[in-house]
Parts: C-alpha cells; sequence; structure tokens
C-alpha cells in the first residue's frame, strides 16, 4: 500500500495519505485540496518515487 506524507497549505496540517484512501488527497483537518508533499521524507523509506524536483518543489511551497 502507497502512503505519501503531505502538509495542507490551508492550516499547515501533515498527514499521510495511503492509497487506499481514494484518488485525490485532501486535509482530513480543513477538507482542503491545496496539498504539497511533505519535503521531510527525504531519503526516508517513504521517499521511494519522489524526485529531487518533487521534494525542491515541496520546499519551496512552504
Amino acid at each position: 500500500m502507497a502512503m505519501t506524507e503531505y502538509i495542507c497549505r490551508g492550516c499547515r496540517h501533515d498527514f499521510p495519505w495511503f492509497g487506499s484512501d481514494g484518488p485525490d488527497p485532501h486535509c482530513p483537518r480543513c477538507g482542503s485540496g491545496d496539498l504539497v508533499l511533505n519535503p521531510w521524507l527525504l531519503l526516508t523509506p517513504d521517499s521511494e518515487g519522489l524526485t529531487d524536483e518533487d521534494h525542491f518543489q515541496a520546499v519551496l511551497a512552504l
């Protein structure tokens, strides 16, 4: 099961999103879909499949 961690731009809540949660991630706290990938996952098992550009864009978005 794929897991990605996001940070909500609206309320700053960070949360994991599992593939079984559905195709469109949204913040469980405020319902927003304005999310960025959590850049702190760099070099962890959860970062598998994320590119350097993904991490760079996530850091810029914060």
